[in-house]
């Protein structure tokens, strides 16, 4: 079964909001690419903020299945109203992640829930939850991958925080995609071509992405 999130911000979503049992609706997909799964035992922390979390539920089974052990799970939301995740626990208030987020396939992760105004979990950021588990693990913690999807100002922190810590990062990033096929054109982002006079070029979010290497964007840095 498919399970779509939405919530009413604009024309288009609350369109969405409006439709009701029976309402029939036209997709396509799957498009572009997704993120690079390492190979396990590697340590694996999936950050998702917001409307950024369910992808990385389904990036849990995937883990799962495929054999990883070591997956932490960090998600946030400004308060807990809007955190589109089950939850069997309550988080705990610190940064000790614990098996509280339902994730689908009986993946049986631990998870750190932060929220902006302290309505659940850690009172914070994702990015304070990611300090935290770094300084558990201390040494250990530089051959991680970090695979986030959140709004962009998180992704940005992530990138340079990730880049201090010595860890890899994969941003699924989000612009304005108006086809999804690369036919538009809106949805450009710079990536490093060090081959071209300037040393970026211009890649399609919808069919080069929406997964990039932190390192491969030079507006990420």
């Amino acid at each position: 079964h498919l399970t779509v999130i939405s919530r009413a911000v604009g024309v288009g979503t609350t369109w969405l909001d409006r439709l009701g049992s029976g309402d029939t609706l036209d997709m396509t997909g799957p498009l572009g690419r997704g993120f690079d799964i390492p190979p396990a035992p590697v340590p694996v922390v999936l950050i998702g903020g917001g409307v950024g979390i369910p992808p990385l539920l389904y990036l849990a089974r995937v883990l799962h299945d495929r054999g990883h052990t070591d997956v932490t799970l960090i998600v946030g939301a400004r308060t807990r109203d809007l955190l589109p995740v089950d939850l069997h626990a309550e988080p705990p208030r610190d940064s000790v992640p614990a098996p509280c987020v339902e994730l689908p396939g009986g993946a049986p992760f631990a998870s750190i829930v932060t929220s902006d105004d302290g309505s659940v979990g850690l009172r914070g950021l994702t990015t304070d939850a990611l300090a935290a588990w770094a300084a558990q693990r201390g040494d250990a913690a530089r051959g991680a991958v970090v695979m986030a999807c959140g709004p962009d100002p998180m992704l940005r922190a992530l990138a340079r925080q990730t880049r201090a810590l010595g860890v890899a990062c994969q941003l699924c990033i989000e612009r304005n995609m108006g086809c999804g096929l690369g036919t538009c054109l809106s949805c450009v982002v710079r990536v490093r071509a060090p081959q071209r006079p300037l040393g970026w070029r211009w890649a399609l979010t919808c069919s080069d992405g929406p997964v990039f290497d932190r390192d491969a964007l030079p507006d990420y840095d």
